[in-house]
């Protein structure tokens, strides 16, 4: 490094990681493949984690692995699924929690498929799927499954898009039907007890009242249902069937037993 270099871009305390003096920037040094490339870090990024460097380091080694693979004709499906990450890392349209359940589908599919992203793209055939779906749906609730397979949708299109297969492989799974949990309610005298319990103030005559119809439920007791019977507050409302106009499903409401 000549030494006006050495004015622009200083050292510092965290390995690979420079600043550029003129702006204050920190830039992350990476040697890859032969290559120096820069990466830009926000200030306050720089040492909230430990391993941000390192993980931009991975990303770099596993991109240029990925596209030298592309280029030699052996694509594995890891290489994909590396690619895959690559682009949900860096999209700005997803919230972080969205990206961390994308790498958490992407942990199980590599759990219960172990030997799948050391393999070339090319050889995994469309029976290797179904036998692993009938592995996995025994293992994870219908959600999981169904997030697996767009994950695993989505892996094998970017395998489309580099040029390594010309069809999805996991287009013919069947996503898992969820079915609504049924609620089970507890007797009246129970059901006013965990709802004092929980701080609202009614009797069992008032919940019976509730059940017979005779009373509004508002806005604060459908807080404390939700809470006692441990459900999403919607869940205590019936299905919208399609096509059904809001003036009927109000009035199915307004005789909704809860």
């Amino acid at each position: 490094m000549k030494a006006s270099d050495e004015k622009i871009w200083q050292p510092t305390v965290v390995q690979n990681l420079v600043r550029y003096a003129p702006s204050g920037t920190y830039f992350a040094r990476l040697r890859v493949g032969g290559e120096t490339c820069l990466e830009k870090f926000e200030n306050r990024d720089v040492f909230r984690r430990e391993t941000t460097i390192a993980d931009t380091l991975r990303d770099h080694r596993s991109k240029i692995e990925s596209l030298t693979a592309f280029a030699e004709g052996k694509m594995t499906v890891g290489n994909a699924a590396d690619v895959y990450l690559q682009k949900i890392r860096a999209s700005i349209l997803l919230k972080p929690r969205s990206k961390e359940y994308r790498e958490l589908m992407m942990d199980f599919i590599r759990r219960s498929w172990p030997s799948l992203f050391e393999t070339e793209v090319r050889k995994v055939s469309p029976r290797d799927c179904e036998l692993w779906l009938s592995r996995y749906q025994q293992r994870y609730s219908p959600s999981v499954i169904n997030n697996s397979i767009g994950t695993l949708r989505a892996i094998f299109d970017q395998a489309i898009g580099c040029g390594a297969r010309s069809n999805n492989l996991a287009a013919g799974l069947s996503r898992v039907k969820i079915r609504q949990k049924r609620l089970e309610l507890p007797s009246q005298s129970i059901l006013a007890a965990k709802l004092q319990i929980a701080g609202f103030d009614i009797s069992r005559s008032g919940v019976s009242k509730i059940e017979a119809r005779l009373s509004y439920v508002d806005d604060k007791a459908l807080l404390y249902l939700a809470e006692v019977l441990k459900v999403q507050v919607q869940e205590l409302f019936p299905a919208r069937p399609p096509g059904n106009r809001i003036y009927d499903f109000i009035d199915k409401l307004e005789t909704t037993r809860f």
